[in-house]
């Protein structure tokens, strides 16, 4: 065999699999006409969600067509799937689904425009809508297969997933849209809606970023609203993500001031009981969630109002932590100042309350001292807020007399 008929060969084999790839094509692009071709801007509401619910089950059962639909037609099919504007429960559940698989991939020129309005609509489906009695009975079994493959997610969690990866590039005026509907749907449903915390206060937050940067008193606005989220969730005082929203909030003397002050005193006291055990533990893990939970009651320390009693206990073990002969238990110096910091605003409440001059004696009291002075030219990571705090702190310690 000669080299030239290898050639040949190999010729008629490259040309073959380049005819069999143009016919595949080919049909999937019949396949696609096909499952996209009945759907119309004046298709009823029962017949669309019927359409979509068939599209979606043929592309989980053929991961040819999936594929070729995300090579070529992302954008197509965003738009194909907001042809019908309505605001039932079932359509809008069936388009997150779609858009979460395709949006990704489509450019910021292709994007359709009615988007924004579509998501914030889905957003608002925050039940799994289970199959009406409107449409036959084929329509109900049809979409009934969907809620199989839609393993009980909801509208809000798609439009979640899809703000969560494009937040910063929509409008400003979007943007505070998404902050303000976050807001109002955690607070309503609370526990049942937060089901990804994660990403729901990562979102919260990049939101809460953009507007503070560009709408004066947007933080004083919604303070009250974001700290009264732990209520219906307690455990969000041990989470990451949801305490940089409540300290991005409250990192301001004048949103303070126009708290009620209700929401903001359960929320001291909770973050305080909070923070004790957690320092208790004394686990390396931690150390950022008592940081966040340290900044976060210093923040909202105006509304503290324990009893003497519960004041007496929490000085009493601060003192402990912080003048402790067990050399195992070591703090970061953020860690460590902000302690400080805390325990010298208790030991002025307990003057304040009880007139109780003996908290400290005068080793602990310059011990204190020094740590705020150091604290105060720390400078980088400390805000104007937190440096007005330590200021007040040093004046007041340095009043203070045994």
């Amino acid at each position: 065999i000669n080299a030239s008929f290898i050639s040949k060969k190999k010729d008629k084999t490259s040309t073959f699999n380049e005819f069999k790839n143009i016919g595949d094509s080919l049909q999937l692009q019949e396949d696609y006409n096909y499952l996209t071709s009945n759907l119309e801007s004046n298709t009823t509401t029962t017949e669309a969600i019927s359409i979509l619910a068939e599209f979606i089950i043929a592309i989980n059962n053929d991961n040819d067509i999936l594929n070729y639909i995300q090579k070529f037609h992302c954008s197509d099919i965003c738009k194909w799937c907001l042809q019908i504007e309505s605001i039932d429960d079932q359509l809008l559940v069936l388009q997150g689904y779609i858009l979460n698989i395709f949006y990704r991939q489509i450019t910021s020129t292709n994007i359709p425009n009615n988007l924004q309005t579509a998501l914030v609509n889905i957003a608002h489906c925050t039940n799994i809508p289970t199959p009406s009695r409107n449409g036959n009975k084929m329509q109900r079994l049809t979409y009934s297969d969907f809620l199989k493959l839609n393993n009980g997610k909801t509208g809000f969690h798609y439009a979640l997933n899809i703000w969560h990866s494009s937040i910063s590039g929509v409008s400003i005026n979007y943007t505070e849209q998404i902050l303000h509907l976050l807001i109002d749907l955690g607070n309503k449903r609370g526990n049942e809606l937060i089901l990804d915390e994660s990403k729901f206060f990562q979102l919260l937050q990049n939101a809460l970023l953009i507007c503070n940067n560009e709408i004066r008193d947007c933080a004083k606005n919604e303070m009250d609203k974001i700290c009264a989220l732990f209520e219906s969730k307690n455990d969000l005082i041990d989470n990451e993500d949801y305490l940089k929203c409540v300290i991005l909030v409250t990192n301001d003397s004048a949103a303070n001031k126009k708290s009620k002050g209700q929401t903001a005193t359960k929320l001291c006291q909770e973050t305080m009981s909070h923070m004790l055990n957690n320092l208790n533990k004394a686990n390396k893990i931690l150390e950022n969630i008592i940081i966040l939970q340290l900044a976060l009651f210093l923040n909202i320390i105006d509304y503290y109002k324990p009893s003497s009693n519960e004041l007496s206990s929490t000085i009493s073990q601060l003192k402990s932590l912080l003048f402790q002969k067990d050399k195992s238990k070591q703090y970061s110096s953020m860690m460590d100042s902000l302690l400080h910091l805390i325990f010298a605003y208790l030991i002025i409440i307990n003057k304040s309350m009880l007139n109780n001059k003996n908290t400290i004696d005068e080793s602990q009291r310059e011990n204190i001292l020094e740590n705020l002075r150091h604290f105060d030219k720390m400078g980088n990571g400390i805000n104007d807020y937190v440096k007005a705090k330590i200021n007040t702190a040093i004046t007041e310690i340095e009043l203070y007399k045994m």
